[in-house]
């Protein structure tokens, strides 16, 4: 029996991986590079969309995957920090 072989995305078109939480759920993530102002590449890595939804099957991150590559190329996207930093209020702490 013949297997299809799967395609492999190229190095700059960003990648879909799979998690398993401790409680045996599966869900999935992805990963694709922004390029900065100053000219570097800056990996960004999410397990939740904007509206904080983790995606569940593989065919949803793909098509995350394939949305923020539109608007990085549109310049459209916005980097959101994925945890509030302390290093601002650390300095205004009485």
């Amino acid at each position: 029996m013949h297997t299809a072989k799967k395609r492999r995305r190229s190095p700059g078109e960003g990648s879909v991986f799979k998690y398993t939480l401790a409680n045996g759920q599966t869900r999935f993530g992805i990963k694709f590079m922004v390029r900065q102002e100053d000219g570097s590449t800056k990996p960004v890595l999410r397990r939740r969309d904007e509206n904080n939804q983790p995606w569940m099957t593989k065919k949803a991150a793909q098509a995350a995957v394939r949305d923020a590559l539109g608007k990085v190329e549109r310049n459209d996207w916005i980097d959101r920090p994925s945890r509030p930093r302390t290093s601002g209020s650390a300095a205004a702490w009485p």
